[in-house]
This record gives structure tokens, C-alpha cells and sequence, in this order.
């Protein structure tokens, strides 16, 4: 409920300006999480929930602290390019709506990577239907190309890379 409203204050406000939109994404992200660094369980949750069959699905969790860099990959399956920029790109717009089975139904995945102070995050998905996948990259402005690169992966799936800026205040040591 509270995300909701935070939504709707949002939207009201048709608000334009990077630093007004990044302030609206951390209030969010840390009013969803007792503590910023559990932002990763939505990345997490994302890609079990791509997960075709749960018993020959992986989900890889790479933290290397030194460079302040997380990713996450799985081999589910994939988005396209309409997916990305229609639904994981937007805010509270969520495949999981019609399925009964999905944990997360409120479409705030993908968004909370972007608040917590980042130098990139890079999302490549292949898609296993054989439609086209990419790669975007969003910068700390909150941009990105309009056009996506082709994809790097190999295997259908996705991998979310996050590289935090030295100012960010994540600790994964809390």
C-alpha cells in the first residue's frame, strides 16, 4: 500500500527532473527495505520468477566489493526488447500481475537498482523464444540509449550488473 502511494504522489507530480525522480526512487527503496543492500532480493526474486522449471534453474550472485560491483545472471527466460522497455523499464508494471504463482506482483524490481547511487546498470537479457534480446545500460542520470545494444549473452537468460559509484553508501558488511 505504501508503494502505491508513493505511486500516486509520483505520478501527480509529473515530475521530469533526474534529481527530483532519483530522490522519489530511494524514498522507495528504502521505505520498501529495512536495510538498502536487501535491494538485491528483488533481482533475486526476478529471476527465479523467469525460472522455466525451478529444478534445473540457477540464479548466480556475484559481489566483489573492492570494485563495488554486483551481478546477478540466470538462465530463465529472457526478455525482449519490447519487454525491457514496456515493462521492466517502468515503474510499477509487472508481468507476475496474471500469475498466481509469482511472489512479485508490483512491478518495483527493476527500480530498485537505481537508487542507491550507481556509476552504471547494465541489463542484458536473450530471450529463449528465440525473439530479439539487448543490452541497455542506464547511467547515473538515470539515461539511457534508445537503442539497444546486441546482446553479449550466450544462453537465454538475463544478468543485471550494477557498479556503485564510491559515494554510494551500500555496505555489505552491515
Amino acid at each position: 500500500q505504501q508503494l502505491a502511494k508513493l505511486g500516486e504522489i509520483y505520478e501527480r507530480s509529473g515530475s521530469q527532473d533526474p534529481s527530483q525522480i532519483k530522490a522519489f526512487i530511494y524514498s522507495l527503496i528504502t521505505s520498501q527495505f529495512d536495510v538498502p543492500e536487501h535491494f538485491i532480493r528483488e533481482d533475486i526474486q526476478n529471476s527465479a520468477a523467469a525460472a522455466p522449471n525451478p529444478m534445473t534453474g540457477r540464479i548466480d550472485v556475484y559481489l566483489n566489493l573492492n570494485e563495488r560491483l554486483i551481478r546477478v545472471e540466470d538462465n530463465g527466460i529472457g526478455m525482449s526488447q519490447d519487454v525491457m522497455e514496456n515493462v521492466y523499464f517502468n515503474l510499477f508494471r509487472s508481468l507476475n500481475e496474471a500469475l498466481r504463482h509469482a511472489e512479485g506482483k508490483f512491478g518495483i524490481g527493476a527500480i530498485s537498482n537505481f537508487g542507491l547511487g550507481h556509476e552504471y546498470v547494465m541489463v542484458d537479457s536473450k530471450p529463449v523464444n528465440g525473439e530479439e534480446g539487448g543490452l541497455a545500460i542506464v547511467d547515473p542520470f538515470l539515461q539511457r540509449e534508445d537503442s539497444f545494444q546486441p546482446t553479449r549473452r550466450l544462453e537465454a537468460g538475463t544478468t543485471v550488473e550494477i557498479k556503485l559509484s564510491p559515494d554510494s553508501d551500500i555496505d555489505f558488511d552491515r
